[in-house]
């Protein structure tokens, strides 16, 4: 992805899913606790803060979901220049920070049977070899 505002979408989206899973496990001991009468005494001045924290999760998860179906032109833009700049940067596996560049770009293709962008002619856009294995005394190379 390229745009960093457009982060909050998806970081919203695993925040919310990972703080489900500990609400769900939280009701899970309410309930389990609820079939003891002498238990569930103790549960009782945590339901209302529970109930008040599902309410909250639920509506940020809906914001979630609206804030993703408005923005699909963005996030597709977003991913576009991403994998682009990807595309761009394959050949520099030697630099600091893009070293795993490479490994991602052949796996994305791989897994998802693409080559681009649009089609495999993005490829021809850009030097995609690295510099170290070119030439660049030879005549064919420039």
């Amino acid at each position: 992805m390229d745009n960093t505002d457009i982060h909050c979408v998806p970081n919203t989206l695993m925040i919310v899913g990972l703080a489900s899973m500990g609400i769900n496990y939280f009701a899970s001991r309410i309930c389990q606790d609820a079939l003891d009468p002498g238990r569930f005494p103790r549960w009782k001045t945590f339901l209302k803060p529970y109930f008040g924290c599902s309410i909250f999760f639920t509506t940020l998860m809906l914001i979630s979901v609206i804030l993703s179906y408005a923005m699909k032109g963005s996030l597709e833009t977003s991913l576009k220049i991403g994998l682009k700049n990807g595309i761009r940067f394959y050949k520099d596996t030697d630099t600091p920070g893009r070293c795993f560049q490479k490994q991602t770009i052949d796996r994305l293709q791989m897994e998802f049977q693409c080559c681009g962008n649009n089609d495999y002619k993005d490829w021809f856009e850009v030097q995609w070899i690295s510099n170290r294995y070119l030439d660049f005394s030879s005549k064919e190379v420039k």
